[in-house]
């Protein structure tokens, strides 16, 4: 069962919508401040949901990788701790977060940019693959683990070597399909060097 409902003022708690999602076992949340910040598809990944991600957990590791069910933990966990990262730094303000907190919003920040938005007039973005969708969130959370192992044993990150290291982030996720093993191999040379090769 596939329904599209636009609940009066997005109120997700309101008599049809509930009604509607005690058929239903997904739900795809559209966040209008998304669309007006540019991010596309505006899903909001805090209000929508799957009942059946457990059934498929298994069918996910089989077809992308093993570690799949533990990549989706450790994705939601990174975005929830940006959206309250975000709240913090938006009543005391980014400069008093810790170095680790700044980076963790800013991972957050850039995986909600790159590895949950895409462009439909990008080709090679329009559309992305499992094997794609599990690379690109395997180099993301590698990057942002590897930049927060740094940063926890005070070692100093060159802000040229992590800028070049989301450029190869980005390079993943407009990869056509035959070049994303490429892509993927560069951006996980460029990150070993991150810190000293910290892991």
């Amino acid at each position: 069962v596939v329904a599209a409902i636009s609940p009066p003022g997005g109120d997700l708690s309101e008599p049809v919508t509930q009604a509607t999602l005690r058929v239903t076992g997904a739900l795809w949340a559209l966040d209008p401040t998304l669309a007006q910040q540019r991010q596309f598809p505006a899903v909001d990944w805090s209000a929508s949901y799957s009942l059946y991600a457990d059934q498929l957990a298994d069918w996910f590791a089989a077809e992308a990788g093993s570690d799949w069910p533990e990549l989706r933990r450790a994705a939601l966990a990174l975005l929830r701790r940006g959206s309250e990262l975000r709240d913090i730094a938006g009543i005391v303000g980014p400069d008093a977060l810790q170095d680790a907190d700044r980076h963790t919003l800013d991972s957050a920040r850039t995986f909600q940019e790159l590895v949950l938005g895409q462009s439909a007039f990008d080709p090679n973005d329009a559309r992305s693959s499992l094997d794609k969708t599990y690379k690109l969130v395997t180099v993301a959370l590698t990057l942002h683990r590897r930049v927060l192992a740094a940063i926890q044993r005070g070692l100093q990150v060159d802000a040229s070597e992590l800028g070049a290291a989301r450029r190869s982030l980005v390079a993943v996720r407009d990869a056509a399909s035959d070049q994303v093993a490429v892509r993927v191999a560069a951006a996980e040379r460029l990150m070993a060097h991150l810190a000293g090769g910290v892991g």
